[in-house]
């Protein structure tokens, strides 16, 4: 579990890199306990055949379109992301 604190509230996802259930939990108002408890909100997804799917559709999408390289995740995106495992692990 996962949980991104922010300005607002906190955002809570099962895993990070496929997430099937996110909560949104709002901080309630400052009033001491008082009053009513903000709601939380769970979204629920459903996942496609297959968790990389758009992965796949991407590289499909490239080949068609006779590309070599995605617009979206450049190499150089790629092999920075790398080096920040490597110096992690």
């Amino acid at each position: 579990m996962l949980v991104f604190g922010g300005e607002n509230g906190n955002l809570i996802l099962d895993e990070i890199h496929i997430a099937r259930r996110a909560e949104i939990v709002p901080h309630a108002a400052p009033t001491s306990g008082q009053g009513p408890k903000p709601g939380r909100t769970i979204i629920n997804e459903g996942l496609p055949l297959n968790e990389y799917y758009y992965e796949f559709k991407e590289f499909a999408d490239l080949i068609e379109a006779g590309k070599t390289e995605s617009e979206s995740n450049s190499l150089d995106t790629s092999l920075a992301v790398l080096e920040i495992i490597d110096k992690i692990l």
